[in-house]
């Protein structure tokens, strides 16, 4: 996707066409760009620091709030590695780490979007109890 389908779609269409592999709505050229940077390697948004954004533009270290994370066993994007690796850009936060397995489930899968559809709802209760209003 970040090496493939953002780049080419980039150029041939003006913007990242995610909408069209079924993850969300298609992103603002810039916007694909900077996803591509950021995941292109492990670290994510820590590899732009230096080059496209000015180390005083790192606030990471500074986020005390409470993290939660919910990711599922069968995505192949946030996978736990992944999740854990993002979340050590917030040392000072306390994390938490929730997995929705699929084998819990009624789903064939749940993947790195399935959870915010309307056929997916019977998690939303999950996410929802994790909001903090």
């Amino acid at each position: 996707m970040f090496k493939g389908i953002f780049p080419v779609a980039r150029l041939v269409l003006g913007y990242g066409s995610t909408h069209a592999i079924g993850m969300g709505e298609n992103l603002p050229k810039n916007v694909a760009k900077q996803w591509a940077e950021f995941c292109s390697k492990p670290g994510y948004v820590i590899n732009a620091f230096g080059k496209t954004l000015n180390d005083d533009q790192n606030f990471h270290s500074k986020i005390t709030q409470p993290i939660t994370a919910i990711y599922s066993s069968d995505d192949e994007i946030a996978t736990k590695t992944n999740v854990l690796d993002l979340l050590r850009l917030y040392p000072h936060a306390q994390t938490t780490l929730i997995e929705l397995n699929t084998k819990d489930y009624p789903y064939k899968s749940i993947g790195h979007m399935s959870m915010f559809k309307h056929s997916h709802k019977e998690i939303w209760m999950i996410i929802k109890d994790q909001l903090y209003i």
